[in-house]
C-alpha cells in the first residue's frame, strides 16, 4: 500500500506490513549511489565504510567496500541464513554480492564497465543462476 491506496493487491506484502515494522520517514547518508548503499549494507557512515562517491565513475575514491567492513549479507551468513540479493550491486568493481555473504543473486553492474546500456530484468532473467527457493 502506498498512502493506503492500493495500486494492486498485495496479500503477502500487507501480511508482512501487518506484523513488521512500518518506517514513516525516511533518510539517505547520501544523495549518490555508492555511498548511500555502502552505508545501507555495512549500518555505517560514509566517511567509515570507505564509499566517498560511485565506484564506477573515473574519478572514484575506492574501487570496492572495505573488507574490513562486515555487510549484512556477512552477518545473515555468517549466522547462518542463506541470503539472497537481487538488483544492481554498485559497491564495487571486483567484488559482488557472492563475495558479501550473498548466496543467490541476480545482480549485475557489467554494464556499466562495457559502457553498454542497461540490461533488462528480462535479459538477465534468461542468464544462468543457481536457482533460489523463498520460503
Amino acid at each position: 500500500m502506498i498512502h493506503d491506496r492500493r495500486l494492486c493487491d498485495t496479500p503477502a506484502l500487507d501480511r508482512l506490513r501487518a506484523t513488521g515494522i512500518t518506517f514513516e520517514q525516511h533518510y539517505t547518508t547520501a544523495g549518490i549511489c555508492s555511498p548511500a548503499r555502502g552505508s545501507l549494507f555495512t549500518g555505517l557512515y560514509p566517511h567509515r565504510h570507505g564509499l566517498l562517491n560511485n565506484v564506477h565513475g573515473t574519478d572514484a575514491l575506492a574501487g570496492d567496500l572495505s573488507r574490513r567492513e562486515a555487510t549484512m549479507g556477512d552477518v545473515l551468513r555468517d549466522a547462518g541464513y542463506r541470503t539472497g540479493y537481487v538488483g544492481k550491486w554498485h559497491l564495487g568493481t571486483r567484488e559482488g554480492p557472492g563475495d558479501r555473504g550473498f548466496v543467490d543473486s541476480r545482480a549485475s553492474d557489467e554494464y556499466l564497465e562495457r559502457g553498454e546500456r542497461f540490461r533488462t530484468y528480462r535479459e538477465l532473467a534468461r542468464a544462468p543462476t543457481t536457482k533460489a527457493v523463498f520460503t
